[in-house]
């Protein structure tokens, strides 16, 4: 079955390539089951940039995040990466085809560099719903803290 280019429309055939009308690269694969987001859950977490959550570890933070928005995908800034726990690298892993790997704890991680564009693009265009956590400060040996920077989608 032929497929569509995101950006140009034009039908092509493969999973991943580069479009040969528009130059980009596309990815057809997304999961379906993805989470719709009402409308007033988006707003609620839009309520929560600028909110600073505490814990003994990132494990932590990312569960007191996940229970107040369940159906967002958190990023959270560890050292040079965005890091991903649990369900949500289950779904980034099927999204993007990314290896995921167990800590000694027994919970499940995968991640990008800060720097990478194209997966926060990507998820973007297909409408997915996720937040960042940023680090508030820069010493990195107090007890670990993030800051809730970014919530997409930007319902108002």
């Amino acid at each position: 079955m032929l497929e569509k280019c995101i950006k140009c429309e034009r039908e092509i055939d493969q999973e991943w390539l580069y479009c040969a009308w528009c130059g980009d690269k596309v990815r057809f694969n997304f999961p379906a089951s993805r989470p719709d987001i009402a409308k007033d859950e988006a707003r609620e977490a839009l309520g929560l940039e600028g909110t600073i959550f505490e814990g003994n570890n990132l494990f932590e933070i990312w569960e007191q995040v996940k229970r107040l928005t369940p159906n967002h995908i958190v990023f959270i800034e560890s050292g040079y990466m965005w890091e991903f726990i649990e369900q949500d690298a289950t779904l980034m892993s099927e999204v993007f085809e990314w290896n995921t790997f167990e800590t000694a704890a027994g919970t499940k991680k995968t991640g990008f560099p800060l720097s990478g564009k194209r997966p926060i693009e990507e998820l973007d265009k297909a409408g997915y719903a996720y937040l960042k956590l940023e680090r508030p400060d820069g010493d990195p040996h107090r007890r670990p803290k993030r800051c809730v920077t970014e919530v997409f989608p930007h319902v108002v």
